[in-house]
């Protein structure tokens, strides 16, 4: 999926949702962290964007195979201001240390990956905004920096320093 810097809603191809570990007494069971709707597919120009044929299923389940530089062709664009809002039925996110839950979306490096954490790199991005609710009605967005945001709108691909400024937006990050 594509997102854009201007999207209102939750912009996500795939939210995880980490849980606690169950007792070593208890025997492991799977955990679905996969939303389980589309509830409101809001691309711009529906009928001409990349895999909008294909929604819901392309956004539901785990994400298509990638790699670091070329990302995945298993997406849903929405296209500068549209939009997509999952449910997520069977999964409660807890605020806890470190990361709750992960946005999968189709950044990935121009050129080659960093080695090492040091190391610059240039990244394609969409970026775009996170906004969650306990029910539906309420939403709260996760904050991020509008000044690197601006940034990030003028140029095609971002650097290290930039991909730091831009935390708290989905589609920065590549995934594989």
């Amino acid at each position: 999926m594509r997102g854009s810097a201007s999207a209102a809603a939750l912009v996500a191809a795939v939210i995880a949702a980490g849980t606690a570990p169950a007792p070593a007494a208890e025997p492991s069971l799977p955990v679905d962290c996969l939303p389980d709707a589309v509830l409101r597919w809001e691309a711009v120009d529906p009928e001409l964007r990349y895999g909008a044929r294909d929604v819901p299923g392309i956004v539901l389940g785990h994400p298509g195979d990638s790699s670091p530089t070329t990302g995945t062709t298993t997406v849903a664009s929405l296209g500068r201001g549209g939009s997509v809002t999952f449910e997520l039925i069977d999964v409660v996110i807890e605020d806890r240390p470190g990361p709750d839950f992960i946005v999968f979306e189709n950044a990935f490096f121009q050129g080659a990956p960093p080695a090492g954490p040091d190391d610059d790199y240039l990244v394609f991005h969409e970026p775009g905004f996170v906004d969650v609710s306990a029910d539906g009605t309420a939403w709260v967005r996760f904050p991020y920096d509008p000044d690197a945001l601006a940034q990030a709108a003028t140029v095609g691909a971002i650097d290290r320093a930039l991909h730091r400024a831009l935390r708290g937006l989905a589609g920065i990050t590549p995934t594989f």
